[in-house]
């Protein structure tokens, strides 16, 4: 029977950063299960170069590359933003590194700069994204 396998992200890396004491061995686990399963699949669909790029001596099948699957269109959007914004949409959680950006922003405000920092996304609900909410408010809050 025919089949491709997709892949679309690395559960041992998002377990590293989970937190709790039982992080490091579960990623270790899911490293082991997950580079197997790569291995024997013979038709294999990389999402990005990110990916094609860490299955690189891993995968013995074909790697089969995706296009981006937006229409070109939604591309040539005119630009209206204002200037001296900041904008970052994704999910609040570690392993997005919501916080670090928040700090960067921090610094870079500290130094005389003006932008205006505007984020989109819904907090993670994985074990390390939990009070990320909390800790996002309380920083922004704290450095303004």
């Amino acid at each position: 029977m025919p089949r491709v396998f997709t892949i679309h992200g690395f559960i041992h890396a998002d377990t590293r950063i989970a937190g709790g004491w039982s992080a490091w061995p579960r990623s270790v686990l899911w490293r082991w299960a997950e580079t197997a399963c790569w291995a024997e699949q013979p038709r294999i669909i990389a999402i990005s170069p990110y990916v094609r790029e860490r299955l690189r001596g891993i995968a013995t099948g074909t790697i089969h590359d995706i296009e981006n699957p937006v229409a070109e269109e939604f591309f040539r959007v005119p630009r209206r933003e204002p200037r001296g914004v900041i904008f970052s949409a994704g999910s609040l959680c570690p392993r997005k590194n919501t916080l670090g950006l928040i700090e960067a922003f921090a610094r870079l405000t500290a130094n005389g700069a003006g932008p205006e920092l505007r984020m989109a996304g819904a907090a993670s609900r994985s074990r390390g994204g939990r009070g990320a909410p909390g800790r996002l408010s309380r920083s922004a809050s704290e450095e303004g």
